[in-house]
């Protein structure tokens, strides 16, 4: 066997070592990543999903708004009809803020 031949088969086996020892570092360096990634993510999905909830909720009252308005249409004008949902809903938004306003009371947990 020649020195070169030697040469190359030696350097192929540190090449192959080296290859093998940065793909474990790499696949060990990936997964932490993933981990991460995933553990950061969470709470951006949970606040999505809140979104998503409050969204569909408004889209709920809306139409539920309006299939009153239209059913109250039937007994009186669009107009008075419309006014009267109005009315209603300014009277849940000033009772949501009254109660926002009030403060909380805590009570002491039993133990």
């Amino acid at each position: 066997m020649s020195a070169r031949s030697t040469a190359t088969s030696s350097s192929k086996h540190a090449n192959g070592l080296r290859s093998a020892a940065t793909t474990g570092a790499g696949r060990s360096l990936s997964a932490a990543f993933a981990g991460l990634k995933a553990e950061l993510l969470k709470p951006g999905k949970r606040r999505a999903l809140l979104a998503g909830a409050a969204f569909a909720a408004g889209m709920t009252l809306l139409f539920a708004s309006i299939a009153v308005w239209w059913g109250l249409s039937n007994v009186m004008d669009q107009g008075w009809a419309a006014l009267i949902v109005t009315v209603v809903w300014a009277i849940v938004c000033a009772l949501l803020y009254a109660a926002s306003k009030r403060p909380t009371v805590t009570r002491p947990s039993s133990a």
